[in-house]
């Protein structure tokens, strides 16, 4: 092949493949952004209102992986002064959420491969939370509900699976924040890095009064025992990681629907 021509081909395929990637980002964005309109537009929040929800969301996943204000402030191409606003005002409205559902899970997730002690705990975590009094009442409450036990010294996750619910305000959030984040990661997982073991599927259907019931049967009876027996079987497996699930159920369009008037339905 000749040389010039070499060259201009694999130009010409490089910014293919580049165009095909952007795209992808640009059409995955839009369709996460959809969602936050949706919600947007039912609630009535002005576009701006809504992109400083967008400027926080950012704040909060860079924080949680430990970057300073600094870091932030390059990353997102803002002052260091607006970082700030945007610290205070997580501070003020989510740092709760934070502290009462992200950090347990947080906790969760590091004693899963290995049974560590509060010191250890507290020394990984402290990028994330500095106050070691709100690492011990979060370890304490995991304690008492039952998800991890002390012994010898030693903090250990008790590795059950179980549906229970929460129906606090803050657990509630933070099992949709979880849910949100499951979805995302099998969206990244399946369009980006191709990934078999990403899964997802969304399924229309008809349904007749009461047999939601049927579906909440189901998952309790068979889904749940299902799952129980892969993880008592992956426990001393060699090979055995953590995967997420994540179920919902919805009436068509709900959120749609519900903005209509009786005659547009």
């Amino acid at each position: 092949m000749d040389l010039r021509f070499e060259v201009l081909y694999n130009t010409i395929m490089t910014k293919k493949t580049d165009m095909a990637q952007n795209e992808l980002r640009q059409r995955m964005l839009h369709a996460f952004g959809r969602s936050v309109a949706m919600l947007s537009d039912a609630f009535g929040s002005s576009l701006q209102e809504a992109q400083e929800s967008i400027r926080m969301a950012y704040f909060h996943e860079m924080k949680s992986r430990g970057l300073k204000l600094r870091q932030i402030s390059e990353q997102l191409d803002i002052s260091e002064r607006h970082v700030k606003r945007l610290q205070k005002g997580f501070r003020e409205n989510f740092l709760d959420a934070e502290r009462e559902y992200d950090l347990p899970v947080r906790i969760e997730f590091l004693l899963w491969a290995t049974p560590v002690s509060r010191k250890k705990v507290k020394q990984l975590l402290k990028r994330f939370e500095s106050d070691e009094t709100v690492v011990d009442k979060a370890i304490d409450d995991l304690i008492e509900s039952g998800r991890v036990a002390e012994l010898d010294g030693e903090l250990v996750v008790q590795k059950n699976v179980h549906s229970k619910l929460d129906h606090t305000l803050i657990a509630r959030m933070g099992g949709l924040t979880s849910f949100i984040s499951n979805l995302t990661d099998a969206a990244y997982a399946r369009f980006i890095d191709e990934e078999p073991e990403a899964f997802a599927r969304t399924m229309s259907f008809l349904i007749k009064d009461g047999d939601i019931e049927r579906l909440l049967a189901h998952f309790g009876d068979s889904l749940i025992p299902t799952i129980q027996q892969i993880d008592e079987e992956a426990q001393t497996a060699p090979d055995s990681r953590q995967l997420r699930l994540s179920i919902c159920w919805a009436p068509y369009d709900y959120i749609r629907k519900g903005q209509l008037g009786e005659d547009e339905k």
